[in-house]
């Protein structure tokens, strides 16, 4: 009965907060909104549908030509990191992602204040959790936490967490970190 309740938990919660703004996905990139869409390059608004859309090919060739012509734009960070994301689609998918996190880092680095950053470090996370490299995972998340412990992408980490520790069958670490989530006001407005 208890873990039938820890698993409804878990559900009802997942569902909230992919309801949400709040706890948006890492996965989804977050485009930032600057600019008015009419004052906006089309090398930029191409980039950005083609991205969209799964065509990473034409994205990747779209942001590449915008960062060129409008280096100082304000989408400018925002077409770098999501370029970050599409370089190595070409590569051998098991070292694709490795590319990925290491283009992830870099902008990171170069970028440690841009709106974008935390989800580079969510993404990183992300992308060693889906090729099972789970310790390298989980201290990713939890510098994700230790750097944005307010951020709104922080309740998703934490369900991604707590729904790690329940596939494990660690269910009371699982209850505690839902029990966070839900203990945090500011993630319910």
């Amino acid at each position: 009965m208890r873990l039938l309740t820890i698993y409804g938990l878990a559900l009802m919660l997942t569902f909230m907060f992919s309801q949400t703004s709040e706890a948006s996905s890492c996965h989804k990139f977050p485009w930032m909104e600057g600019q008015d869409s009419d004052e906006r390059a089309p090398s930029f608004i191409v980039g950005k549908t083609a991205m969209e859309n799964g065509l990473r090919q034409e994205a990747r060739q779209y942001f590449q030509t915008f960062i060129r012509e409008h280096p100082d734009a304000s989408e400018s960070i925002g077409a770098r990191f999501a370029l970050a994301t599409l370089l190595a689609s070409t590569k051998d998918p098991d070292e694709a992602f490795l590319e990925t996190i290491s283009h992830l880092q870099s902008m990171r680095r170069r970028y440690p204040d841009s709106e974008y950053s935390p989800w580079a470090l969510c993404e990183v996370g992300n992308l060693y959790a889906q090729h099972g490299w789970f310790p390298e995972a989980k201290g990713i998340f939890e510098q994700f936490l230790e750097i944005y412990p307010k951020h709104p992408l922080t309740p998703g980490v934490l369900i991604g967490a707590a729904t790690n520790f329940l596939n494990n069958q660690q269910n009371l670490e699982a209850a505690l970190i839902f029990r966070q989530v839900l203990d945090e006001p500011a993630w319910h407005e």
